[in-house]
């Protein structure tokens, strides 16, 4: 697991308490103490968790994450709110921890279920 701290846009040096946590096939965005974004790249899931949209500071970073990840159309507030309400980017899906979700197995779990389900 590598944990580091983002960087300035504007100075390029690294920022308190706005951090990637990258574990191999998962990539997260924390802000102070908040989860903010999961990604799992090995099973196509991107979880947003509650505190997605606290303060300006974590949406200016969150944006850059996503940006950063790849997920140019999620890096706005706009554009990540209306992925997360659609529930679907490219080939991720999105799920929201607030209202299904305790963790991102549980995440890997339902989707594993839905799709041996045929639904």
């Amino acid at each position: 697991m590598r944990v580091e701290n983002m960087t300035s846009p504007r100075t390029g040096r690294p920022v308190a308490n706005q951090f990637i946590i990258d574990d191999c096939d998962k990539t997260v965005f924390q802000s102070y103490n908040s989860t903010i974004v999961e990604i799992d790249w090995k099973h196509g899931i991107i979880v947003v968790f509650e505190d997605w949209d606290y303060s300006a500071t974590t949406g200016k970073y969150r944006n850059k994450f996503m940006e950063d990840m790849g997920f140019d159309d999620m890096a706005t507030k706009q554009g990540f709110a209306k992925c997360m309400n659609d529930g679907k980017y490219e080939e991720f899906e999105i799920y929201k921890d607030w209202e299904i979700y305790d963790n991102l197995e549980s995440a890997i779990a339902f989707k594993n279920y839905v799709n041996s389900k045929g639904v």
